[in-house]
């Protein structure tokens, strides 16, 4: 399919959307734009009154959970080789896949042989799944959930997926030698002892949404950062953002954790119709894209895309880990035809490979630098992963 010139009918000519019953402005119906109701839901007053007693039990309920951990009436599983958990305290995206995924590249760049375990969230097969380095069976995403498959697909390393981590650690040792394993969204898993606990903290949830669930976006108290071995700020649009939750982090008492600014841009971008072909961004750059996810947090997808200078048209955003089937690539086929294509995530395409889109699929991949610090964070985590698990009482 030719790209368009810019003649002819375009994204300003209302007809096609109205008969499909979408928004300009995005492809989802407006009326039920999940993300927005949801952000909306959480910034009302009365949201926060009426849940603060849900927020109180669940806070109290939280900390008796990980205290028993604590106390040692719950026990934990250490495994032969050193583990780095990367976890968030808030529900939602922070990044933790993405940045396992440069953890994984990293290690392998020093000669380790990592191993990744995951909860596989809404998979449907029971038990453990394990997908190894050749690649010979990889299950459907819809087994083993979309961001295990996303790991499989992008990454050469070995995934093991299963509720109970640890087991799923021991039926991949059976197939292969490990040095060192990368817990994905492990921060709440207590079951798993671990060398370096990572977590990740979006900035823009930290100054919204700093309140318990079901109030706000935390999974556990604040304070329960004493169990971090480091702080990793995401997702700051400007230096005074990192330099604000800085300090709020450096009011606790005895505070004495590094903290790193990690930044995410945009690249490469891989042309799924000519086999992954990467491609220049000056191309993207001239013409004009339907941008579409199903991430948590789409709305720095489509930003992070805009400030790279690229011309978004159109956004269909929809629930993260929102299925992909027929219906919705010829939907979005529809919606294309007056566009270059269609600009994805490397997690949305894992899940409509299958359908084999007809549009021009762009997928963009991510990358990762961290911004000014003391410290070196490479050099820290090595140094880490040599000293073993320290904990520093506050």
């Amino acid at each position: 399919m030719g790209a368009p010139t810019g003649e002819g009918p375009g994204t300003s000519d209302p007809g096609w959307h109205a008969e499909l019953g979408w928004d300009m402005r995005s492809l989802w119906p407006s009326r039920t734009r999940p993300m927005r109701r949801l952000e909306d839901l959480l910034d009302h007053p009365l949201w926060r009154i009426g849940t603060a007693p849900g927020a109180v039990v669940y806070g109290l309920l939280t900390c008796l959970w990980h205290h028993a951990y604590d106390v040692g009436l719950r026990k934990t599983v250490r495994l032969p080789v050193p583990v780095v958990s990367v976890g968030s305290l808030f529900a939602g995206g922070s990044g933790k896949t993405p940045f396992v995924m440069y953890l994984a590249r990293y290690f392998r760049t020093l000669g380790y042989t990592p191993l990744v375990l995951s909860r596989g969230y809404r998979g449907r097969r029971g038990g453990v799944v394990w997908v190894d380095l050749d690649r010979s069976s990889v299950p459907d995403w819809r087994d083993i959930g979309d961001e295990p498959a996303m790991l499989a697909r992008w990454v050469p390393v070995t995934v093991a997926v299963g509720r109970r981590r640890e087991t799923a650690y021991a039926l991949a040792a059976q197939h292969g030698a490990f040095d060192v394993v990368l817990l994905d969204d492990g921060f709440q898993y207590r079951r798993l002892a671990r060398t370096v606990d990572l977590v990740l903290i979006d900035v823009p949830n930290w100054q919204r949404y700093r309140r318990l669930l079901p109030s706000g976006r935390l999974r556990e108290p604040l304070h329960h950062l004493r169990r971090a071995d480091a702080v990793l700020l995401t997702k700051g649009r400007f230096p005074e953002e990192y330099e604000a939750v800085e300090r709020d982090l450096q009011r606790f008492r005895s505070w004495r954790r590094p903290i790193f600014r990690v930044v995410f841009s945009v690249g490469p971008f891989l042309d799924m119709q000519k086999g992954g072909r990467p491609v220049p961004l000056e191309e993207l750059r001239r013409g004009r894209w339907i941008v579409t996810a199903t991430v948590a947090d789409p709305d720095s997808f489509v930003q992070d895309l805009r400030a790279a200078g690229i011309d978004v048209a159109a956004t269909w955003v929809r629930p993260d880990h929102a299925p992909w089937g027929p219906a919705e690539v010829r939907r979005l086929e529809l919606a294309s035809r007056t566009c270059w294509g269609v600009l994805t995530t490397l997690k949305d395409w894992v899940k409509m490979e299958a359908c084999r889109p007809s549009v021009r699929v762009i997928v963009v991949g991510q990358r990762l630098s961290f911004g000014p610090s003391g410290l070196n964070f490479p050099n820290w985590l090595q140094h880490r992963l040599r000293a073993g698990p320290v904990r520093l009482e506050w």
